[in-house]
């Protein structure tokens, strides 16, 4: 899985074919966080409890993913403007 995970132990939303990763948080070009794909590696224990812990590290460290004392995985209206501005995507997209 060393191509669908970032340095940090995170799953990027998506790879193209020419090698472009979609996801990467904080990158020039596509650089959000995807919420969904951690979220369930961890809830489904897809992830080993070390890439568990650095997943969810990862998730605390960005404190638009959590607006409330819960993480929202996802909202009805995902927009550019998060990718654009290179902000956490899912639970700050405007909705």
């Amino acid at each position: 899985m060393p191509l669908i995970t970032t340095d940090e132990g995170y799953f990027i939303r998506s790879l193209d074919p020419d090698g472009v990763r979609h996801g990467v948080f904080g990158a020039t070009k596509h650089g959000y966080f995807e919420v969904s794909p951690n979220h369930d590696a961890i809830a489904f224990r897809v992830a080993d409890d070390a890439q568990a812990n650095r997943i969810f590290q990862k998730i605390a460290s960005i404190p638009e993913l959590r607006p409330h004392s819960f993480i929202v995985p996802g909202t009805t209206r995902r927009t550019t403007t998060c990718m654009r501005s290179r902000k956490a995507c899912g639970a700050t997209a405007p909705g």
